[in-house]
């Protein structure tokens, strides 16, 4: 396997700043993608966390006794 199989990314791109605004130029769109990259990279991350452990007990992998007591240490 590939590092790339190994691994769960997403990427935004300026085409998906104008599906949320439309009348965004290419330009505008690209200058809006670099003001908000690194506020977005620590939100998704802090939010990513969260969904990981919902996904992995949802699916089995970790118990919810696990969780709580991770959470009482």
């Amino acid at each position: 396997m590939t590092k790339d199989e190994n691994t769960i990314s997403v990427v935004w791109s300026p085409e998906d700043i104008q599906s949320l605004i439309p009348e965004l130029s290419d330009v505008d769109a690209i200058e809006a993608l670099h003001t908000i990259r690194d506020s977005f990279k620590e939100r998704a991350t802090e939010q990513g966390w969260e969904i990981l452990e919902t996904l992995l007990e949802i699916y089995g992998y970790k118990d919810e006794d696990e969780e709580e007591e991770e959470e009482e240490e």
